[in-house]
């Protein structure tokens, strides 16, 4: 997942993105947040043997707040704070 911000920041620093998906059986909540240390607006997940992500959760510094459903795995997505649906 990459992320950039419209509303807040360009680099989206300070978002976080969690992603719940059944893993071996389990349901398995991840947390990533986009920290300004260098790193970039770049999150992925291990989703082990998951074939999606049942709820993906962008929560936007600006407070903004967007839930993806039944995310297919294995894939790559680009979005912003301003898209719909990512």
């Amino acid at each position: 997942l990459d992320l950039e911000g419209t509303v807040s920041n360009r680099s989206a620093i300070g978002a976080k993105v969690r992603a719940t998906a059944t893993i071996d059986g389990r349901i398995v909540t991840q947390l990533r947040e986009i920290h300004g240390n260098g790193s970039d607006r770049r999150v992925q997940f291990g989703l082990g043997d998951a074939t999606a992500i049942e709820i993906l959760r962008i929560e936007w510094p600006s407070g903004l707040v967007q839930d993806l459903r039944d995310v297919a795995s294995n894939q790559f997505l680009a979005g912003s704070e301003s898209d719909d649906a990512i």
